[in-house]
């Protein structure tokens, strides 16, 4: 099973991102498999869109040179029944 779901700048903001995750719901939900993960604040809307639960804030420390200090959401989305997927407005 996949382990990451991003999307390059040049992509952002064309809703690459819920077709992708849209196909990850619908696997994970064959597989009767719950759904882990940590959201950027901007990548936060496309969780809440296919039904994630919030667990918590984790802040990612900075590292000199590198980035700056920002933090993540955890998120977690259990399995739909059959008939039940979320469907994205693409």
């Amino acid at each position: 099973m996949g382990e990451f779901i991003a999307v390059d700048q040049a992509y952002q903001n064309t809703r690459l991102a819920f077709t992708l995750f849209d196909w990850g719901c619908r696997q994970a939900d064959e597989g009767h498999l719950w759904m882990y993960g940590d959201a950027s604040m901007k990548g936060l809307p496309v969780w809440r869109h296919y039904g994630c639960e919030e667990r918590g804030v984790i802040r990612i420390p900075a590292r000199l040179g590198c980035f700056e200090t920002y933090d993540v959401v955890a998120l977690v989305r259990a399995p739909k029944p059959r008939g039940l997927q979320d469907k994205a407005k693409l």
